[in-house]
Parts: C-alpha cells; sequence; structure tokens
C-alpha cells in the first residue's frame, strides 16, 4: 500500500523527496534534504524486503579494502559494507591501501538470492567449511 501511495505522489510531483517515517531514525530526514536519493536506500535497510544487510562470519586476512570489495562482487556475492576487526570493532568505509583483518563482513544482499557463507569464503579465495549455512 505504501509503495502504491509513494508512486501516485510522484506522479503528481517527480522532483519530490518522499520519507516514511522511521521513529529509529530521524535523521532520515537530514539525509534526504542533504542527498537526495539517500532516503530510499536507507528505507530498504530498514525493511528485510529488497536489499538488506548481512553479517557473514567469514575470516579475512591480508586482503585490501578494495581486492575484498572485488572479490565478493565479482562473485555475485552482494557488496560489502563493513567488517569485524580482530578487536570486535566494525569498521565501516576502511582505507583502501592497507591490508585488513577481520573475522566477519557485513554485506548489503539481494533477499532473492543471499549468497552463503561458503560462496562469500570462496570469493575471498578461503577454503569453505564443512558446514553449510549463513
Amino acid at each position: 500500500m505504501a509503495q502504491r501511495n509513494r508512486e501516485r505522489l510522484l506522479q503528481f510531483c517527480p522532483q519530490a523527496t518522499l520519507i516514511r517515517p522511521v521513529r529509529a531514525y530521524p535523521e532520515m530526514l537530514v539525509r534526504a534534504l542533504d542527498a537526495p536519493g539517500t532516503e530510499q536506500i536507507l528505507e530498504n535497510l530498514f525493511r528485510r524486503e529488497g536489499v538488506f544487510p548481512e553479517r557473514y562470519d567469514v575470516g579475512v586476512a591480508d586482503l585490501s579494502w578494495p581486492e575484498v570489495v572485488w572479490r565478493v562482487v565479482r562473485a555475485g556475492c552482494g557488496t560489502p559494507i563493513a567488517y569485524l576487526d580482530a578487536a570486535g570493532d566494525i569498521v565501516s568505509c576502511p582505507a583502501g591501501s592497507d591490508p585488513i583483518s577481520g573475522q566477519a563482513l557485513f554485506v548489503i544482499v539481494d533477499g532473492r538470492s543471499a549468497p552463503s557463507a561458503d560462496a562469500v569464503r570462496t570469493a575471498l579465495g578461503r577454503p569453505a567449511s564443512a558446514h553449510a549455512g549463513g
């Protein structure tokens, strides 16, 4: 229903920025005003329809962030956006030059075809685990 209303409103004012209220994230309004279009990306991340972030407990070592992103995207496993480092801290938008070391990747995936952890491991050039899953 909400998507139909959005489409109807955009027919009357195509240059409008439409924002669904998300009480947990009121800053979405500011982001939409500052960078139009980001509100739709953020809305998608709050719903489990379409694309969403997924955590993959896969080890990453001795690869630069651009190499990690390139390998995962090339394999069709989504788009990495952050990783969990060895100290347990989430690192978003890491520098591109230094090798990273982490215990998990956070990847934006397509809900219709989210990859398994083994697929992400394989994309990174790591051996698949003995068990299948997440």
